[in-house]
């Protein structure tokens, strides 16, 4: 547990080191007397005090803990800081979960997800490794798709990106992308991927086959947690 105290309006930096692989999650409160609510702005930075992500902003202000709550992916034995800007006495909270990096980085080495089975996994902060799944249909049906992510980032092509593609790699249609971030997503979502008539509206089940979904961070600031299942 940290205090900011924004009195003199500097920066406060948290020095945390992970000894495992995985997920830190900030969460701020107010700790003044004097205010109703703490607004300010949180970014991760690595050794040098370098920001990795952006000013994420938070505003304690409300019940909806997405904009409160920050989530980055951190790797082992790495020296990093949480820069804090506040002008209202915030109560920071952290709370670490280890997770493992996926190492099916790419199409060709992409990890058979079997249905109805989780996949859990981390975009790293810094990191470009994106993580590729497989699905594999024995039969003709609509493919539900559900996606779930915790993240720093707050705009809405921002975060953490799904991407579907069919078996020879191609995206399925230019709006198979899902992005997930704190502002413009809730935690979970479920996507039906499924044949449309153009003329007449009516959907039918997709072939049996080989898919894949790519699972990468959106942008060079963001990172953290993400979820993927599907039947």
């Amino acid at each position: 547990m940290a205090v900011a105290n924004g009195e003199y309006y500097d920066d406060l930096y948290v020095k945390f080191k992970p000894s495992k692989t995985g997920y830190v999650t900030f969460k701020m409160a107010l700790s003044s007397t004097e205010y109703p609510y703490s607004v300010g702005t949180v970014a991760l930075c690595n050794s040098k005090k370098t920001p990795l992500s952006k000013d994420d902003v938070y505003n304690t202000n409300g019940t909806d803990s997405r904009f409160y709550t920050v989530t980055y992916g951190v790797e082992k034995g790495k020296q990093y800081y949480l820069k804090v800007y506040t002008e209202v006495g915030t109560k920071i909270k952290a709370t670490f979960k280890s997770q493992s990096k996926s190492k099916a980085n790419s199409r060709g080495k992409a990890k058979n997800l079997a249905k109805n089975r989780e996949a859990k996994g981390i975009m790293i902060a810094n990191s470009s490794k994106a993580d590729w799944y497989k699905i594999k249909l024995t039969k003709k049906q609509k493919l539900k798709v559900t996606m779930g992510a915790q993240t720093n980032a707050s705009g809405e092509y921002d975060g953490i990106k799904f991407s579907f593609y069919d078996g020879k790699g191609k995206l399925w249609t230019s709006e198979s992308i899902e992005y997930f971030s704190r502002g413009y997503k809730e935690s979970k979502w479920t996507q039906t991927y499924q044949m449309k008539d153009r003329r007449t509206g009516k959907t039918y089940p997709i072939s049996k086959g080989t898919y894949y979904v790519k699972v990468e961070r959106a942008n060079r600031t963001s990172s953290g947690y993400y979820t993927l299942k599907w039947k």
